[in-house]
């Protein structure tokens, strides 16, 4: 039986709730409050599309986050 530790848990809710809000935020800025139908269309496609390419690749939005703290960390010296 293999074991999961607490960290590796919420790690992974992490990136899934960093990827529910990135495909949010894309749909809106897509559609913001058009009623047209294709927009909302295209605005729920790029959603489900953001969503699924930040779970399948957390060590690379893990990469991003790190060199954006870097990035600012190395600003104040």
């Amino acid at each position: 039986m293999k074991t999961v530790c607490f960290p590796t848990v919420v790690e992974n809710l992490l990136f899934a709730g960093v990827g529910l809000a990135a495909g949010y935020l894309v749909k809106k800025a897509v559609t913001g409050r058009s009623q047209n139908i294709v927009r909302k269309t295209l605005g729920v496609i790029l959603q489900f599309g953001v969503t699924s390419i930040i779970a399948q690749n957390p060590d690379a939005l893990k990469l991003f986050a790190q060199n954006i703290v870097h990035n600012f960390s190395s600003k104040e010296d």
